[in-house]
């Protein structure tokens, strides 16, 4: 008996693009308009209304301006990764899940097309990152370091993390919805987990010290980030990977 070709998987490649292609759109036009007024307004800094001020609001914004202009737009490129959440709409309704199991795709390969699919719009959204850092740093006249790269690379791991984990929660539970809300739910408390330790420097933002405990959070991330930037990248590929499996491993369960 003749063996059964496996089918090609290039059209759940374009089944994956087609439908965020509006959203990486949109997500791209965004974080040019927010590059372009975050260059608008450093012109107003220097020859225009905001010139004009001084005292504690000039150096409060003059420390995290560049922060914002750096990192703000790159953070938006790379978020685009979980756009494709939109694909989970139809795929929990009972006609497509009788169509994905009556086509000759494993749910390894059917599930490995998701993450390939992210993993290449992640990578696309890091080096728009690291070109909206470099002109950035241009305009605000900073350096573009190791320290920089090791930031946007921590903000690209935790992007990574909320992709590998909303694909997860979407294949536990049967509605995209219910997965949003229980995935928020566990974010909102790894968020009170974080700020319990820096609870002292997070209270310093609303006295006297707001500058300095400003210093201190961006001081204390910074040195988290450097110290694991070797690890930044095999720490990407490990997260998707492993969401890779788990997803594959839940799908094919629910098929039984």
């Amino acid at each position: 008996m003749e063996k059964r070709k496996s089918a090609p998987i290039w059209g759940l490649f374009y089944r994956e693009f087609y439908p965020t292609l509006k959203e990486l759109v949109a997500c791209y036009a965004v974080g040019i308009a927010l590059c372009i007024v975050f260059y608008l307004i450093k012109l107003s800094m220097e020859i225009g209304n905001l010139a004009n001020m001084s005292g504690g609001n000039l150096e409060m914004l003059k420390m995290t301006l560049p922060g914002y202009a750096i990192y703000l737009p790159g953070v938006l490129f790379m978020a685009e990764v979980n756009g494709s959440m939109s694909a989970f709409q139809f795929e929990m309704t009972p006609k497509f899940r009788c169509f994905t199991a009556s086509i000759p795709v494993s749910e390894w390969k059917f599930v490995g097309v998701k993450f390939l699919t992210s993993a290449s719009i992640l990578v696309v959204g890091i080096l728009a990152a690291f070109l909206n850092a470099a002109i950035m740093c241009s305009i605000y006249d900073v350096a573009f370091d190791k320290t920089i790269i090791a930031n946007l690379l921590l903000c690209a791991v935790g992007v990574s993390i909320v992709c590998a984990g909303l694909y997860l929660f979407n294949y536990l539970f049967r509605s995209p919805m219910a997965a949003v809300i229980a995935y928020l739910v566990v974010m909102y408390g790894v968020v009170i987990g974080w700020m319990v330790p820096h609870f002292e420097e997070i209270e310093q933002l609303a006295t006297e010290n707001e500058m300095d405990a400003v210093s201190l959070i961006l001081e204390d991330i910074t040195d988290f980030s450097t110290a694991f930037l070797p690890f930044s990248v095999p720490c990407i590929i490990a997260v998707l990977w492993l969401g890779w499996v788990l997803c594959a491993l839940l799908a094919k369960r629910r098929e039984k």
